[in-house]
């Protein structure tokens, strides 16, 4: 890792380009996690109690998304067997 601290303005422009060169949504999703990630570390640097909370909240609607696309695939997967069990 580096020790060299960055700017906002840098980190947001290296994301940002990151994010708008992926090609698919799946990859754009991970850019702007990496992004998220290294901002919430800036934070708790400056802040460990506020990058905590904010941390929390995210990885709770990280869950619910998650957990909805799970479930969307689940279903999927019992509609293609008949009903069968997976």
């Amino acid at each position: 890792m580096s020790k060299r601290r960055t700017s906002p303005q840098t980190r947001r422009a290296f994301h940002m380009d990151r994010i708008r060169d992926a090609k698919s949504g799946v990859r754009r999703f991970f850019a702007s996690a990496a992004w998220v990630a290294s901002e919430l570390r800036v934070l708790e640097r400056r802040d460990p109690a506020t990058a905590h909370a904010q941390g929390l909240a995210l990885a709770e609607q990280l869950v619910t998304f998650a957990e909805r696309l799970n479930r969307a695939h689940h279903t999927h997967l019992m509609q293609q067997k008949g009903g069968r069990r997976v």
